[in-house]
């Protein structure tokens, strides 16, 4: 009897046919011994199946390899899972938790920790990047088709984008989360906070010039002031570094712990935008329209104080040239004492703008908080990453680097920078020199 492809037989005469085991396969019809069995390579198997004929019958391992265009075998990519079956193919390996594939086609798998900060990183990205489903405990990429058209899919339902930063459709970041909000953020609704919180303002103001007297002397009541709230002022001071550096310095893996304590006290920073999220979801804009809403603070704070003072004087003429000087020196006062609370929140919002990096040679020094921050080449806060074909602003992955849409708020950036980030302190100093 001739034997088929596929068997062997060991004994000659004999009428026991042998398959070859598994891992091999002989395309040989008549085998006599299990030599004429050729083995698969090594990184190839069979799945446990005997009597292979064809050497396409060895299958790249799964777990271990991938098949490539070519039909080669090549290494499981780093953060891939190539466990679903033998000789799976690129679109169908599945990113691990924490992992993120860059395109269907590519084996490329971008480390979502690299995304984000703190000692959560890791925790965050898989929990949003390929996470695993709590009813099956597996990856909800497993099984996944993956296309160039659907790597939101990867991801955990309200986010999308490079690595799963960005906040998907009717989402909004607040935070360091993305929240459910049908229609997203909107900028208008962000204008009319910051119009109302010049309302308080114009009121408290008018209160103070009503209520100051004809004979108001602002260089004895300073000297009061000055010994009953300089530690105030100090305490202050101390609660605005604190709240600032998390965001001026993130690439320090602040503890979670440290990030809540530090928090709440953003609110000393004036940071209107941010705090008004808690009050309305609409109120949580991406980045550049946070960025600048919080720049024209200074402007609308400066002309609330002057409606407030044209209001009073029109309300309580001033009976003299002294009574009108002391109520221009109070007007001044409360314009110097309010920009420089708004000051560390504006420097923390343009700081946001540019990377800070390690100091060298011929380095331009900052004094910001007492601290020195050192620029070397004021780089834009531009990263790449792994996978991403772009470089992304790393506070808000909805912006392309030096895209048009980028370099119309870098140039903002740049014109803030030189405004409040240096021009408050010149001002400042040129006070105190006069």
């Amino acid at each position: 009897m001739q034997l088929i492809k596929g068997l062997y037989k060991e004994i000659e005469g004999s009428s026991k046919c042998l398959a070859c085991p598994q891992n091999t396969y002989s395309a040989k019809e008549g085998a006599t011994a299990p030599s004429e069995c050729r083995a698969c390579a090594v990184e190839r198997t069979t799945n446990g199946l005997v009597g292979r004929t064809n050497s396409s019958d060895c299958m790249c391992q799964k777990s271990l390899y991938f098949q490539t265009a070519t039909g080669q075998c090549s290494p499981c990519p780093s953060g891939g899972d190539c466990s679903l079956v033998d000789d799976v193919m690129i679109e169908k390996v599945s990113g691990k938790p924490g992992f993120w594939h860059s395109q269907s086609q590519s084996s490329i798998f971008s480390d979502c920790k690299k995304a984000y900060m703190g000692v959560s990183a890791v925790t965050m990205a898989e929990e949003r990047c390929c996470p695993l489903d709590p009813k099956t405990n597996v990856s909800i990429c497993m099984n996944l088709n993956l296309t160039n058209d659907n790597l939101g899919a990867q991801c955990k339902e309200g986010y999308t984008g490079y690595m799963c930063k960005i906040c998907a459709k009717d989402y909004v970041p607040r935070n360091g989360n993305c929240d459910k909000c049908l229609g997203g953020g909107d900028i208008m609704m962000g204008a009319i906070a910051l119009f109302a919180f010049c309302v308080p303002v114009i009121l408290l103001v008018i209160v103070i010039l009503m209520c100051m007297k004809a004979d108001f002397d602002i260089n004895d009541q300073e000297d009061k002031a000055d010994s009953a709230i300089g530690q105030t002022k100090i305490l202050i001071a101390f609660l605005q570094i604190m709240s600032s550096m998390p965001a001026v310095m993130d690439g320090v893996p602040w503890p979670k712990a440290w990030l809540n304590v530090a928090g709440p006290f953003s609110a000393i920073n004036l940071d209107l935008i941010g705090l008004s999220t808690f009050a309305s979801c609409k109120l949580a804009l991406l980045f550049p329209g946070k960025f600048v809403l919080h720049m024209c603070l200074p402007i609308l704070f400066i002309l609330a104080v002057v409606v407030a003072y044209g209001i009073s004087r029109c309300v309580k003429k001033t009976k003299s040239a002294v009574d009108a000087t002391a109520r221009e020196a109070i007007v001044f006062k409360i314009v110097i004492v309010g920009i420089l609370f708004l000051y560390p929140g504006l420097a923390t919002k343009v700081f946001s703008m540019v990377r800070i990096s390690t100091p060298m040679k011929g380095c331009f020094r900052v004094f910001f908080f007492s601290s020195i921050l050192f620029f070397c080449t004021c780089q834009f806060r531009c990263k790449s990453y792994n996978g991403v074909p772009e470089n992304l602003l790393e506070v808000d992955f909805t912006v392309v680097c030096f895209s048009n849409y980028h370099m119309s708020y870098v140039i903002i950036g740049a014109a803030c920078g030189l405004l409040y980030v240096l021009g408050i302190p010149i001002m400042m100093w040129v006070v105190l020199w006069k």
